[in-house]
């Protein structure tokens, strides 16, 4: 165990329960460093959380610690903060809890700019739960809750928290700590409310039942690819993720994202030759048409002819054991 980890976490509490290639336990390190950095001690900060894997963040950290309902951390942490004006307070929070359950809190938190520091783990999914639909899951993905597909967009948490009063947000990526650990030092820092989303990929759920990803490795390398650093000011995107439309016929301009889910699309006047360009129709996403939801996928085929095997074998052992007593 390091230095830092030594200062801050509660050796009771180890080890980790969260899963392997989690990405929380990557933000749990980063917050430390800036624990450390800005040598916050114990008695100068509120540590606050509800349910959820992001919830179990606070509880390895040896500071004041507020273990809350679903979705109700941020009305505990303006209490909090009421009581305690000098003291710092921080709110971990899942997707689900922040930006579902816990909304409305969400945005009069943010619409009173109340001086507290919000970060918001977000997997595209409730993970905990068994991977049901969240306010953040990709339109068109396959749920435990939207088996035909979701059929709702996701939360621009950037347009909704600014929209809504949030005087700083940023948006970080567990593959790129050290612009994760500049947001964290910023947003507490920030006199306001301050708002960080951070991507941490959920290989057990999201990885498995929205992107059909083997490892997580495998879904780290996605991650990687689709996150673009931006220094201050910047608007552009890395080459990997730039897509140029194709001239397919007089006026007609189309662009091949290969079949890979998206999240969010910004057309520039120069991949259509800058010419004004209308759009018509555009979906991102699409949902399989009705027929095809109902054709297994090569991993349920694979459960549909073992399943009843192993549950057979099952059954035979138990019926000898019986027999036996």
């Amino acid at each position: 165990m390091n230095s830092i980890a030594e200062k801050y976490i509660r050796k009771e509490t180890l080890p980790f329960i969260f899963c392997p290639g989690c990405g929380h336990g990557i933000v749990v390190n980063a917050f430390l460093r800036v624990l450390d950095k800005l040598n916050i001690g114990e008695n100068e900060m509120g540590l606050v959380s509800g349910i959820g894997c992001s919830s179990w963040a606070p509880v390895y950290i040896d500071m004041d610690c507020l273990h809350t309902l679903h979705g109700r951390a941020l009305a505990q942490a303006e209490g909090l903060k009421a009581v305690n004006p000098d003291k710092k307070v921080v709110v971990f929070s899942g997707d689900g809890a922040c930006a579902g359950i816990g909304g409305n809190h969400l945005i009069h938190a943010a619409k009173r700019n109340v001086d507290i520091t919000v970060i918001m783990m977000s997997n595209y999914i409730y993970g905990m739960t068994g991977g049901q639909r969240a306010p953040t899951t990709p339109y068109g993905a396959i749920t435990k809750t939207s088996p035909l597909g979701n059929e709702e967009h996701p939360f621009d948490m950037y347009k909704l928290v600014t929209g809504a009063g949030a005087t700083y947000y940023a948006r970080a990526s567990v593959t790129h700590p050290i612009q994760l650990e500049k947001a964290i030092e910023e947003g507490i820092n920030h006199k306001g409310f301050s708002f960080i989303e951070v991507l941490s990929p959920c290989p057990t759920t999201a990885g498995r039942n929205i992107f059909s990803f083997k490892t997580p490795t495998e879904m780290y390398d996605w991650y990687e690819q689709q996150v673009a650093v931006l220094k201050p000011g910047q608007t552009d995107y890395t080459e990997a993720q730039k897509v140029y439309a194709k001239v397919t016929a007089p006026g007609v301009y189309t662009f091949d994202l290969g079949g890979q889910w998206v999240t969010g699309l910004r057309i520039d006047p120069d991949s259509v030759g800058g010419v004004p360009t209308r759009l018509d129709g555009v979906v991102l996403n699409p949902v399989q048409p009705w027929y095809l939801r109902f054709v297994p996928t090569g991993a349920q085929w694979r459960l549909l002819l073992f399943a009843p095997a192993v549950g057979a074998a099952f059954a035979c052992l138990a019926v000898d054991v019986f027999r036996k007593k």
